[in-house]
């Protein structure tokens, strides 16, 4: 019975990472496109509280967690300007691996570049 219970806590756990997505994009400032609607750019920085990822035109919210993890990996990306404030030229990459819930990825984890 033992055995059993760990297969199936097993299985649960790689199936769970099976579902797992991932999405390349630019990262946005979501606040900022939210009230822009995309009519000027809204490009992440280290004050950006709330993010969004840009995939091939298509715009997706991170969950709370993710904000969290997205807001560290920026301001710990070696590739930004003397002023942390201000968005990297030409924005930032990142590559975000997760579950979507509606329109908002429940992040797992977030690479930037």
């Amino acid at each position: 019975m033992r055995r059993l219970t760990i297969l199936f806590a097993l299985v649960a756990a790689f199936m769970g990472l099976a579902l797992a997505e991932n999405w390349t994009g630019k990262l946005l400032d979501a606040a900022c496109y939210d009230q822009e609607k995309g009519a000027k750019p809204c490009d992440a920085t280290a004050t950006t509280a709330t993010f969004a990822v840009n995939v091939s035109g298509k715009v997706f919210k991170l969950d709370e967690a993710g904000n969290a993890k997205a807001a560290e990996a920026i301001k710990s990306h070696a590739d930004r300007s003397a002023d942390p404030s201000r968005a990297a030229s030409g924005g930032v990459s990142a590559k975000v691996t997760g579950t979507m819930e509606g329109q908002t990825i429940k992040v797992e984890s977030i690479e930037v570049r």
